[in-house]
């Protein structure tokens, strides 16, 4: 008897592991969308402050020529410009972290067991942006404070 009841039934094997990917897949495809978008967000992003340093700095030449003759060293020229960048990445920081917060919460949610956020994780990806920001303006910030202050002056 016990014979002819496992002959009706259909017995599937397969490996736990593969079950498992099979389950995840979509969120691989997901992490790998975002990770592809946010990468060039990022770059986007940095072209953008590239530029609007570029300009900003162009456009306070004639200052930062002054500020130079009248003895302020490379890097007080440097913070001078990276002042105001610096204030809306702190703007900025402010705004994303709390809302990646709150999206990341929403999406583990979802999942039985769920990994614990790390505040860490935030304040290095703060610190990290933040240090692109300064890096970007500082060398555009060199840049024009290696000019000489006299030729800068002239031009105008």
């Amino acid at each position: 008897m016990l014979q002819q009841r496992l002959n009706r039934m259909d017995i599937h094997t397969s490996w736990l592991g593969a079950d498992f990917s099979a389950m995840y897949q979509n969120q691989e495809r997901q992490r790998t969308i975002i990770i592809l978008f946010a990468g060039f967000a990022i770059l986007l992003a940095c072209i953008g402050l590239f530029g609007l340093a570029a300009f900003s700095a162009e456009q306070r030449s004639k200052e930062i020529a002054m500020r130079k003759v009248l003895g302020a060293s490379r890097m007080q020229i440097v913070n001078t410009l990276a002042r105001e960048y610096m204030v809306l990445m702190a703007i900025s920081v402010l705004i994303a972290v709390p809302g990646t917060y709150f999206v990341v919460e929403w999406w583990l949610s979802g999942f039985n067991v769920r990994a614990s956020q790390n505040a860490g994780l935030y304040l290095t990806a703060a610190a990290l942006t933040v240090a692109i920001c300064w890096l970007t303006v500082a060398g555009i910030s060199m840049r024009v404070a290696s000019r000489k202050p006299g030729l800068v002056l002239r031009q105008f």
